[in-house]
């Protein structure tokens, strides 16, 4: 039995310089690991996913928006535009976890300077009181605190499914795709899990009237995968929101917010922040 990790040492060896298709302004500080491990997992379950052609009728269409959402981190100032103070102007809100729910407040932030060696480029960094899983600017959300959803799991392999509730009506959670490979990982705190190598992944909602929009759809990860951090009620519709990682890449972090208000039969907005580093 071996362990990932060995093969993503030998990853980074030789492909630490590869563009994994970001834009190159961009850079990853760290991936974003701060789901919310101690949720009760009463009102969700784990079962076998569907057969495909449930999922055919799914809205596919995806409009990604940048500029209101933001991470915290280290950024490369290439040009004005990339200098964090100029983008936080206005209403911002923190979103962090505190216990059992997603509190939303008022953005108060800190900056401190820095210089790349690596891209020999002046560097500025955003830091919060809080350990923030994102920072959003949008007139539908507002302070408070939020429960969060429940999931048996916050990664969903391709062939697995997960039923929960959300203002009294059931959804469901699909992942497909195809799973390439698979290792034995050790985790930080001593236990082993699995690891899949996935390509060609699609993660699917479908709501109590059978309608289905496709959340995630990525044609390949390199050394990394999906982590949903937030499922809960943000905008008061009565429906589930969404707040998922989505790295592509080991150099790359990326989440992206997904609310319930903007997904239609014509397609989803989904609020994408992202960074990365390669030198």
């Amino acid at each position: 039995m071996h362990t990932i990790y060995s093969l993503l040492a030998a990853c980074v060896v030789l492909s630490s310089c590869q563009n994994i298709g970001s834009k190159p302004r961009q850079q990853l500080v760290t991936v974003a690991e701060d789901s919310l491990e101690n949720r009760d997992d009463t009102d969700s379950t784990l079962v076998a996913a569907p057969p495909a052609e449930e999922q055919a009728n799914a809205v596919t269409a995806m409009d990604f928006i940048e500029g209101k959402s933001y991470l915290t981190g280290t950024y490369r100032l290439w040009e004005p535009r990339d200098d964090p103070d100029s983008l936080l102007l206005g209403d911002w809100l923190d979103v962090y976890q505190q216990g059992n729910n997603l509190h939303l407040a008022p953005l108060q932030y800190t900056t401190s300077t820095g210089f790349d060696e690596c891209a020999g480029i002046k560097t500025k960094a955003v830091e919060t009181k809080n350990k923030s899983l994102l920072l959003l600017r949008h007139a539908d959300l507002k302070s408070g605190s939020y429960p969060a959803i429940a999931l048996a799991n916050d990664k969903i392999w391709p062939n697995e499914k997960q039923d929960f509730t959300c203002g009294g009506s059931r959804y469901s959670l699909v992942g497909k795709g195809d799973i390439q490979e698979s290792f034995t990982v050790s985790e930080d705190n001593g236990k082993e899990s699995i690891f899949h190598v996935v390509a060609n992944y699609s993660l699917t909602l479908t709501d109590a009237a059978g309608r289905a929009f496709t959340l995630v759809a990525e044609e390949s990860f390199q050394d990394t995968f999906i982590k949903v951090l937030f499922v809960g009620d943000l905008d008061g519709d009565n429906r589930p929101d969404f707040i998922i990682s989505v790295p592509r890449g080991y150099e790359e972090e990326r989440v992206l917010w997904i609310p319930s208000r903007e997904m239609t039969e014509q397609g989803i907005k989904v609020y994408e922040a992202s960074r990365q580093f390669d030198c």
